[in-house]
């Protein structure tokens, strides 16, 4: 009897063993090297702001495109407007002052919806990223 506990319990320190050695190994392969950039690399960005009759919330979203922390020489912002009929464009004007980014506001061939809009001008965009 004593004999078997003596081989059960060395069968268990040789599974635990494995086990642990498995886990240690895993964890300490499994680490990727970490890249890092000696200097920040921020391609050129353009957001695209498709709308049409939004005076309710276009200041908002301006104050919200104003807090992007971005390098302002990379990034443009622009606001697609299918053809609204409401204050819009006007509120467009008078708050994005506030935006230190370059902004744009350009018009849709005409009251086609917001793909055909984007349709229209992603193919004019000469950034790498587009948003």
């Amino acid at each position: 009897m004593n004999q078997l506990l003596i081989i059960w319990l060395i069968l268990i320190g040789i599974v635990a063993i494995i086990f642990l050695s498995y886990t240690l190994l895993y964890y300490i392969y499994s680490k990727k090297a970490i890249q890092k950039f000696k200097e920040k690399i921020f391609p050129k960005v353009t957001l695209i702001i498709p709308f049409y009759n939004e005076e309710i919330i276009m200041k908002k979203k301006i104050e919200d495109t104003s807090k992007i922390s971005y390098p302002r020489n990379k990034l443009e912002v622009i606001f697609l407007n299918d053809h609204s009929n409401d204050q819009s464009v006007n509120i467009i004007k008078k708050e994005a002052k506030i935006l230190s980014f370059k902004y744009k506001i350009i018009n849709n061939l005409g009251n086609r919806g917001k793909s055909n809009a984007l349709n229209y001008i992603i193919p004019k965009l000469k950034n790498e990223i587009t948003i």
